[in-house]
């Protein structure tokens, strides 16, 4: 049989095993993890022997005489010695069958001495039994209880990330600065030139001539800088001896009006 349909088969051989659903808190599946591996004598003394003890179960029989259900009542008792001081000690084991829903144990183990060549060791699933009972080990309510629930929900609260403040900047890092190399350029550019001084119209219809003699169309921007004069003072003057090109293939292009070309259209590129 090949690893694939080893790891698709399921050993159904234990469905008729009946199992408890054991939940209990973090911190006692921890101490029992911890327990597992240490070991004591009977009076508690780690030895090496076998497991040492997490607590004690208690069972309290139910009152002869009292008219609730005939039930014992069942404790869980977590010796002091071995838990921290805001580990809740006494748990109430509440149970309560089922009924009302289908909870199967499913197992996944490693098959050894398979030889497949390269290929990952198969795997066997089994269904090792059947749940009929459920049992919730809850810690009453007590002074190391809600400790124990405040520390949690400050720890859930604390953000994953914080700032901090350094003593001296990190080397490797960006240093932030009110004023960048291009934006100081810039207004050293700016204060050098000024404030533009409007010239004669005809000076800049000169300009404007000597330009278009270079190019036949031109940005606004471009005419600017080749006269050095404020945008709006140079738009009066270029409606007068220019048209705005508002479709393709020169939109937003300036082109002298065809009285002040020295081309015609035919010949125009």
């Amino acid at each position: 049989m090949s690893s694939t349909s080893q790891s698709n088969s399921v050993d159904t051989s234990h469905t008729s095993r009946s199992m408890w659903l054991v939940k209990v808190p973090k911190y006692l599946s921890d101490a029992w993890a911890r327990a597992a591996s240490t070991t004591a004598d009977s009076t508690g003394t780690s030895t090496g022997g076998g497991a040492i003890p997490v607590g004690k179960l208690r069972f309290t029989k139910p009152d002869p005489g009292s008219s609730q259900p005939k039930v014992p009542q069942i404790s869980f008792h977590i010796d002091a010695k071995d838990s921290s001081s805001n580990t809740p000690l006494d748990h109430k084991l509440i149970m309560s069958k089922v009924t009302d829903q289908t909870l199967a144990i499913v197992s996944e183990s490693t098959i050894r001495g398979v030889d497949d060549g390269d290929e990952p060791p198969p795997k066997k699933i089994a269904i090792e039994g059947i749940v009929k009972q459920r049992a919730n080990f809850t810690p009453m309510v007590s002074d190391s209880y809600m400790k124990l629930k405040t520390q949690q929900v400050e720890a859930a609260a604390k953000p994953t990330r914080t700032a901090i403040m350094l003593e001296r900047a990190v080397a490797n890092s960006y240093k932030p600065r009110s004023n960048h190399i291009e934006s100081a350029e810039f207004n050293k550019q700016k204060k050098d030139l000024g404030k533009r001084i409007r010239d004669e119209p005809e000076v800049v219809k000169e300009a404007l001539f000597a330009a278009f003699e270079k190019h036949q169309y031109y940005n606004i921007r471009d005419l600017q800088r080749l006269t050095e004069q404020p945008i709006t003072y140079l738009k009066d003057i270029l409606v007068t001896i220019a048209n705005y090109n508002t479709k393709m293939p020169h939109k937003n292009m300036w082109e002298l009006k065809p009285e002040y070309r020295h081309y015609d259209d035919k010949s125009s590129t």
